[in-house]
């Protein structure tokens, strides 16, 4: 076999030469690769972004801060911010809780060449006006009123700077800032009952200094403003001790507690407390009885007594515990001596169709009643239990009632008690003969009188009453809650044990709720 001869390994110095494409010498098409590859780059950096994003990056900023923005009806974030709006004419509106909506035509231009590397940019600076000091003020608290009553803060879900937020807003705005100190005063004053945690506090003292400071630098002048305030509340109110004892962080609460001023001065209420937390007596006035369309209503006559005297004493700091009895007169009016029957509540739906169980939608919507409401009624305008106490019903719902019994009978002013008349009749009729305290719900007939005649004032079910709760409400007597974000109830219900509720006992609701549990009963004052 014949071997053939070897290859010799390339040159070193080998040249390839490129052949001629479509008759052009490559000298041309290389150069004229490279010309458009260089185009083509310079294209999609410099000229490109710009057609693709034609447009500005729009900077918003409002006075004050903190507002939502949107652009064509879309929601892009909170100022101040920073965000891309394509050129063309965009509708730009800024919304914020308290302060009138600002809305604006914007004519958005944009730069084509370079504006990957160099975007055109716009500022804008919006401020806003208020609709109305009153108005922030009180959204403010029942933001505050809503977080207070929520779960405790935790590390990843911390307590906002609600208080601080508002007094920034009001403070940086020129036209409020001469908002009268006694408006500051009174709307802090009506937060402190709302105050239970640490974080709330701070929050509270940041708000306080912030105002006393004009949202400027901290000064001697604002720090003793606010010495001042805590000194008013507690030569006014001594239980802002309490308070005071249950907010503090666990770091500095035992030193307070232990500082000689504070134990003398608690000494004083826990020996106070024991004085006041005595049941009133029995008035000397004959018990009187009227009727009002079928309906047996019982005189509750004038008197004062200490509200909150049954609340049991103990150290387990909860709110209750640190309860000291206030005295407080109540003017006479007459009170249903049963709750208001299932049979009474069907005659007032069949009159007023907008509150029967048909519309739970609808009362949903108009956030007057939540998806509880009248659900055993099957949607039937027929009550299932007519003996009953009216249940599944909302604070709304029992107000509409009110407003119901008055156009029928125009010689009433009908109303729900407050809590201080709701107490003072519970604790006329407490006693002996005593009030039966059932296991399970009851037709309101079968219920055992009081020695005031009144039928199971205790137990069967919680009765809506006309005050806001705050948690540390009883401890700030003289502060009046027009506000808020629950409602008062009072009486416990059959699920409840009997050692657990008395007549000052306190629980709450949020006025739209309706549960099986929660019913109530009327009071009329002759006009």
């Amino acid at each position: 076999m014949r071997k053939g001869k070897p290859k010799s390994p390339p040159e070193e110095n080998e040249v390839v030469k490129l052949k001629p494409l479509w008759g052009i010498q490559p000298p041309t098409y290389v150069g004229l690769f490279y010309g458009i590859a260089l185009t083509l780059i310079l294209f999609f950096l410099l000229v490109f972004p710009g057609l693709y994003r034609h447009g500005s990056l729009v900077t918003i900023h409002t006075l004050p801060q903190g507002a939502s923005v949107y652009v064509d009806g879309v929601r892009v974030g909170s100022s101040p911010l920073t965000t891309f709006i394509k050129a063309g004419s965009h509708s730009l509106q800024i919304r914020k809780m308290g302060f009138i909506p600002a809305t604006e035509t914007i004519a958005v231009e944009g730069r084509v060449f370079g504006s990957l590397f160099f975007p055109r940019k716009v500022e804008l600076r919006i401020p806003l006006k208020l609709e109305s000091a009153e108005i922030l003020l009180g959204r403010g608290y029942e933001e505050l009123a809503s977080w207070v009553l929520a779960e405790t803060p935790t590390p990843i879900r911390p307590y906002p700077p609600i208080l601080r937020n508002l007094a920034s807003d009001l403070t940086r705005l020129a036209s409020v800032n001469a908002l009268p100190a006694e408006t500051w005063n009174t709307f802090f004053l009506q937060c402190v009952p709302q105050i239970n945690s640490e974080g709330a506090f701070q929050d509270f003292l940041s708000a306080l200094f912030l105002v006393h400071s004009d949202g400027k630098v901290l000064t001697h002048r604002s720090m003793l403003e606010v010495l001042q305030f805590f000194t008013t509340l507690l030569n006014r109110q001594p239980n802002t001790l309490y308070w005071l004892e249950a907010i503090l962080p666990s770091s500095v609460s035992p030193a307070f507690r232990n500082h000689p001023v504070v134990s003398q001065m608690e000494a004083t209420l826990s020996k106070e407390r024991k004085e006041k937390s005595i049941p009133p007596s029995l008035p000397t006035v004959r018990q009187q009885v009227i009727r009002i369309g079928g309906m047996e209503f019982t005189l509750i006559p004038e008197g004062s007594f200490y509200k909150g005297w049954a609340l049991p004493g103990d150290a387990s700091g909860t709110p209750e515990s640190m309860f000291i009895p206030y005295q407080v007169r109540i003017s006479p009016f007459y009170l249903l001596s049963s709750e208001v029957t299932e049979e009474q509540f069907a005659k007032f739906l069949q009159e007023t169709p907008a509150w029967s169980p048909a519309a739970r939608e609808t009362l949903k919507k108009q956030g007057l009643a939540d998806e509880g409401y009248l659900t055993s009624w099957k949607d039937s305008p027929e009550p299932p239990n007519p003996s009953y106490p009216i249940r599944e019903v909302s604070y709304f719902a029992a107000k509409a009632y009110c407003r119901w019994l008055e156009s029928k009978y125009p010689a009433y002013r009908f109303d729900l008690p407050t809590e201080a008349e709701w107490e003072w009749a519970a604790s006329l009729n407490a006693g002996s003969p005593p009030n039966s305290f059932p296991p399970e719900i009851k037709p309101v007939h079968l219920g055992e009188r009081g020695r005031w005649g009144l039928r199971l004032m205790l137990g069967n079910v919680w009765e809506w009453t006309e005050d806001w709760f705050a948690p540390f409400q009883h401890l700030f007597p003289e502060v009046s809650l027009n506000r808020g974000v629950e409602k008062i109830v009072k009486g416990g219900s059959y699920i409840n044990s009997p050692e657990s509720i008395t007549v000052s006992t306190r629980g709450s609701q949020p006025p739209s709720w309706c549960t099986p549990y929660l019913g109530f009963r009327v009071k009329a004052t002759p006009r």
